[in-house]
This record gives structure tokens, C-alpha cells and sequence, in this order.
């Protein structure tokens, strides 16, 4: 449907690739990519990247879309803070709960955005796992 219009790159490293995560936890990041990121640009890349370090497992969503307003982002970013359900919002609250039930309150989510795109990040504790 998006032809030439879209581009993805997948790099996940082959310890993240042994993890059994949840169904449905990135996909609703990667759908709001898709559906906001074409807001200034004709065309759309996104990355889907997992790695780990001693501590954390990280799996990232990248798009160079056009990112997201400061007064968007910050309600966004409360999402994390508060236990509210804003319909705008619902599977990115999805996601921060089911981080927090599954892997604790040491798990979550970190977003950051301009201009040039939006990246949202979940950390996952290893001594969770």
C-alpha cells in the first residue's frame, strides 16, 4: 500500500531474539508511527532495534516522521506518571502497564521527539526476566 513510500531496518541483537516478550507490545508503537509520522514528509523510515547490556534489555522504535508537538509529547510522557487512561492514548498506556505488571517498577518507557522523528524506548530489567 505505501510502495516506495516506506522503509524499515530490523536489527535485533541474537540475545534479544531469545526473549519471549509479551504479543502486541511494540506493535502499537510501530501503528503510530505509521499512522502519525507521514504528518510532514511524503515518505517514512523506521527502525526496530533490540540490544542489552548487563543491566537492561532495550527494545527501540525509530521513525523519521514529524515527531510530536512539546504539549503532545509531555502528555504523553504522564501517561507513565499517572494511572489514568487517555482514549487518545490507549495502547501506549497498554504498554507502560503491561511493563510495570510483568517486568516491574523498574521497567519503562522513554520517548523522546523533534522535528526529525520520534524514538521510544522500553527498558526491561534483566533480573525481571
Amino acid at each position: 500500500r505505501l510502495d516506495e513510500r516506506f522503509d524499515y531496518n530490523i536489527d535485533v541483537s541474537d540475545n534479544v531474539l531469545e526473549l519471549v516478550m509479551p504479543k502486541l507490545m511494540i506493535q502499537p508503537l510501530i501503528e503510530n508511527s505509521i499512522k502519525h509520522g507521514y504528518r510532514n514528509s511524503d515518505r517514512l523510515n523506521l527502525q526496530i532495534i533490540g540490544s542489552d547490556d548487563n543491566d537492561n534489555i532495550y527494545i527501540s522504535v525509530i521513525d523519521d516522521g514529524g515527531g510530536m508537538s512539546d504539549e503532545v509529547l509531555e502528555n504523553v510522557k504522564k501517561l507513565s506518571r499517572l494511572n489514568t487512561v487517555d482514549s487518545k492514548n490507549y495502547g501506549l498506556h497498554s504498554i507502560i502497564q503491561r511493563l510495570n505488571l510483568i517486568y516491574g517498577k523498574n521497567s519503562r518507557m522513554e520517548i523522546t521527539s523533534d522535528n526529525d522523528g520520534t524514538s521510544i524506548k522500553l527498558v526491561i530489567p534483566k533480573n525481571s526476566l
